[in-house]
């Protein structure tokens, strides 16, 4: 560590800074009355002795480029930490100047009122850091009488002390007190009794999610006991599921694969910014289950094992390694269907990567690791988890669906589909379905909700053997969706609203015909068809655009992306309204 920080310019000067900051800040404090001097001190060895942090995960756990980086942003919060404490104190005794000087009789407790917020700064530090600074971290919840440094004391007593039960007496006074705290919201709503510590670890929970707030415990504390993760989950349903506590785990040696990210990223974008938006302060709480999901899997894959263990788990149909993120999403249309692909090989890679870890650092089996990761990606997304594939629509998008298309049908009549893609639209996806559809009665011209035929979404995906196959059972060319007032749940978003666009849809280009899908995304040969078939290019959608429009992005999406020079010529030639 010295070597690294004496060998790198930068680091020794921010080690210099530090040195120059810490030393003003234990000069304020030994000026202002109440342990703030001690509190300094303890601090900064709690973060001298956490430094090496940034290290670990590197190999060997020496220093390497990623961890000096590191260990340089390490440096600079540090010393804006104690700045912001050394201003604190100084502010402290302006305070106490001027009310000498406005000959104000100084009253106990008002240097306290001063610095109020100041012990809850000072104990982030001493929960985050009680593995690696336990004495440190001890002697800083020794020094205030909050029910938050109670808590703290409590638990690094009995969490890192070699012989616990000969401090079991004053853990169990601690608790008691944080359990009388009952003007603490938190302590009133979870209600702690000294008779729910029983000695062990994991009675600590009831307590840490009464009294901690958003303190951050070691990522290796929950790692060792990996029952104490209960004290993160999210309770309430609100914002308040933001004040429960937190794991410090950003060290490298607990990071999941970037694979994780990009999967986490892939996801996230299909819902449009609509969880930011329209969530409320439920995301608060939607937030809190997304983090405690992403802990379990860094630090718990057994805990995972024991879940898929669990009798009452065992027929999750999430833990089938075949169920995955947005499976049964992605019957639902052939954009799903299109989508998907993607997001399959993410999480397979994400899935292998994650696994792949647990081996290395956990010990597991490869069937272990595969079914812990599995498990542990399917919690993290379990929004994406709703429902099951229906046979049917699978068997109609997917050549090797069991069963197959053929049994599927044979085993009774078509469904009544409603509030859903007509079947004929998903065999867009795979025109071999189309015709064994149609034998079995499914309607050529079915609308889905916003009044889309199969005609319509095959135009729109460019699928000429599938424009060929229902024009040829007659499907209506000329028919158009609904307009956007007419679509049940449709909110088209708003310049003047940015809370708008939570509903089901959002659209706000209604009233389009086949011929304006396929002038927006098909190539030559599907306009053609739609042509000779008596498409009209003189119909307007809802906003007054034309077929021409849509083919020149002047609608809803940007200029056809299939055509170019001679066909793009010829295809805007095809769709110019005659008149024009």
């Amino acid at each position: 560590m010295e070597k690294a920080i004496c060998g790198n310019a930068k680091l020794s000067a921010l080690d210099r800074q530090m040195n120059e900051t810490y030393q003003q800040a234990v000069q304020t404090a030994g000026s202002v009355a109440g342990p703030w001097k001690e509190a300094i001190t303890f601090t900064q060895r709690i973060w001298l002795s956490r430094r090496g942090e940034c290290f670990l995960g590197s190999s060997h756990d020496a220093p390497d480029a990623e961890g000096v980086v590191c260990l340089g942003k390490a440096y600079e919060d540090q010393a804006q930490r104690v700045a912001l404490i050394g201003d604190s104190l100084r502010k402290s005794q302006q305070n106490a100047l001027l009310r000498r000087q406005n000959h104000v009789i100084e009253r106990p407790g008002d240097v306290e009122k001063d610095l109020w917020l100041l012990p809850e700064q000072l104990l982030r530090g001493a929960f985050s850091g009680m593995l690696a600074a336990p004495k440190a971290a001890e002697g800083l919840f020794r020094l205030f009488q909050t029910t938050e440094a109670k808590l703290g004391l409590a638990v690094v007593l009995r969490v890192t002390a070699s012989d616990p039960k000969a401090h079991d007496a004053e853990i169990r006074q601690l608790l008691a007190k944080v359990s009388e705290a009952k003007d603490e919201e938190n302590v009133a709503y979870f209600s702690p009794k000294p008779e729910d510590y029983d000695g062990t670890i994991g009675s600590l929970v009831i307590f840490m999610r009464a009294a901690a707030g958003q303190a951050e415990f070691p990522c290796e504390m929950y790692e060792r006991h990996p029952e104490l993760i209960n004290a993160m989950g999210a309770e309430f349903g609100s914002s308040r599921d933001a004040f429960l506590p937190y794991a410090a785990c950003e060290a490298r040696a607990y990071a999941l694969p970037g694979s994780v990210a990009e999967l986490v990223q892939a996801l996230s974008a299909f819902d449009g910014g609509a969880f930011d938006r329209c969530t409320g302060t439920m995301r608060s709480m939607y937030g809190r289950n997304f983090y405690v999901a992403n802990v379990v899997m860094q630090i718990a894959p057994r805990r995972l094992l024991a879940e898929a263990a669990d009798p009452e788990e065992a027929k999750n149909p999430d833990h089938d390694l075949k169920i995955m993120p947005l499976l049964a999403w992605s019957y639902d249309s052939p954009w799903n269907h299109q989508k998907f692909q993607a997001i399959r090989d993410l999480f397979l890679k994400a899935r292998a990567d994650l696994a792949a870890g647990y081996r290395t650092r956990y010990g597991l089996t490869a069937d272990e690791a595969l079914l812990a990761a599995h498990v542990g990606l399917n919690n993290r997304f379990d929004w994406t988890l709703r429902g099951r594939p229906n046979p049917l629509r699978a068997a109609i998008m997917e050549a090797d669906a069991k069963p197959s298309l053929a049994e599927v049908l044979a085993a009774g009549p078509l469904p009544q589909v409603v509030d859903a893609e007509p079947l004929l639209s998903l065999a867009v996806a795979r025109p071999a379905s189309i015709v064994p559809l149609l034998a079995a009665g499914a309607p050529v011209d079915a609308v889905s909700p916003i009044g889309k035929t199969p005609l319509m979404t095959a135009a729109q995906f460019n699928a000429l053997e599938a424009v060929q196959g229902l024009l040829k059972a007659k499907a209506a060319v000329n028919l158009r969706s609904l307009a956007p007032d007419q679509i049940d749940g449709n909110d088209p978003p708003s310049e003047d609203n940015m809370l708008s666009a939570c509903g089901t849809y959002a659209i706000a280009h209604g009233q389009r015909t086949a011929l304006m899908y396929a002038a927006a995304n098909a190539g030559l040969p599907v306009i053609k068809a739609l042509l000779v078939a008596g498409a009209d290019t003189a119909l307007r959608d809802s906003t007054g655009q034309t077929a021409l429009d849509y083919l020149e992005g002047r609608g809803p999406v940007p200029a056809n992306p299939v055509l170019t020079g001679a066909d793009l010529a010829m295809a805007r030639s095809l769709l110019t309204p005659h008149g024009r």
